[in-house]
């Protein structure tokens, strides 16, 4: 897979496999914490533990809007791959293509960062797992979870760098 800057318009990814479409077609879904209560933690953790009544002020102040604005950025990110992740004629081995225009870069940023944290809680990866220093094997469905947060950090990645 190749990336490139198309000016401050979109980024694009050429090059793709099916199977790294795929992983990318996950993000939505890989983002939604669904009844996973350390993944909701994670996603909502109150800023103070020893402060009851600044927890409920944060539960019932800023959570809502958390929920709204990562919801948001999961409906532009399922847009976009609807609208531009796409499979190109005459390539084979490597047929589909991703274009991001770069004024929904936030909404992307959000999504995938949503989706590594979610997909962290749930597998409870430790810090070396983590590290991008271990191979996964993808012979379980917590080696491809990892599979999936570090791909999606390599796309974070190079979306901060195309801003």
């Amino acid at each position: 897979m190749k990336f490139y800057q198309h000016g401050n318009k979109y980024a694009e990814f050429v090059g793709i496999d099916p199977f790294l479409a795929e992983i990318i077609r996950q993000i939505p879904r890989a983002a939604n914490p669904e009844d996973d209560m350390k993944a909701k933690a994670r996603l909502f953790s109150s800023p103070t533990a020893d402060d009851d009544e600044l927890a409920m002020d944060w539960e019932d102040l800023v959570v809502p809007d958390l929920k709204m604005g990562f919801s948001a950025a999961v409906a532009r990110v399922e847009h976009d791959l609807a609208e531009n992740l796409c499979e190109c004629e005459g390539e084979d081995d490597f047929p589909f293509r991703l274009q991001i225009p770069l004024e929904h870069a936030d909404a992307w940023l959000s999504a995938l960062n949503q989706a590594r944290l979610v997909l962290s809680a749930r597998y409870d990866f430790t810090d070396e797992e983590l590290s991008g220093r271990l191979q996964p094997r993808l012979t379980s469905l917590r080696e491809l979870a990892l599979y999936q947060v570090t791909i999606y950090g390599w796309i974070q990645e190079l979306l901060l760098t195309a801003l």
